[in-house]
């Protein structure tokens, strides 16, 4: 999967948001049951006024969420999955006019498994690159905060190798492994 646009996300529940405040609908991603999605980058980088204004006039009525879009169909060779604090996966949206799966989250993991290589001597062993980030959002600004957690290459089963403090997430990378492994 290719990961298209990664976007942090302002969401107003105030519905009658745009009659209150005149806000330019090329900020808006979605407007509707109760609530008004804005694109937060474009808003910061291009009114800054307009971004604290919105907060001002909403100050217990809006949050931030990340948004993730992933093309399936290009680089079949590397696979996420996004997981919750609980260790739960997040579903995926489909945006069915570009056939892109999208994520939506606050506080979440991703891990990222990829096919580089075949061994010489063995068939039936590749070369694995894993990344483990927590990614998150801050509720003041809007800015995207990110730690690795484990950045590893290495040859079979990747997952083996995981510290020992990052071994809830063994069965995840084993997954994602064999996914790749067997399905490409």
């Amino acid at each position: 999967m290719k990961l298209i646009k990664k976007q942090p996300q302002m969401i107003v529940r105030n519905e009658s948001l745009v009659e209150q405040i005149p806000i330019d609908s090329k900020y808006i991603i979605y407007s509707g049951l109760g609530h008004i999605v804005l694109d937060c980058n474009l808003l910061k980088d291009e009114n800054m006024n307009l971004f604290n204004r919105i907060k001002e006039a909403n100050p217990n009525n809006y949050f931030f969420r990340l948004s993730f879009m992933e093309d399936p169909n290009e680089n079949i060779n590397e696979v996420r999955c996004y997981l919750t604090n609980e260790l739960q996966y997040l579903k995926a949206k489909k945006i069915s006019k570009d056939n892109y799966l999208c994520f939506l989250g606050i506080n979440f993991t991703i891990i990222s498994v990829e096919k580089l290589s075949k061994s010489k001597h063995f068939d039936d062993v590749s070369q694995y690159h894993c990344l483990i980030k927590n990614i998150y959002i801050d509720n003041d600004m809007g800015e995207i905060k990110e730690e690795v957690l484990w950045d590893k290459t290495k040859y079979g089963n990747i997952e083996s190798f995981l510290p020992k403090e990052l071994t809830k997430y063994s069965s995840f990378i084993e997954s994602s492994r064999k996914r790749l492994f067997y399905d490409k």
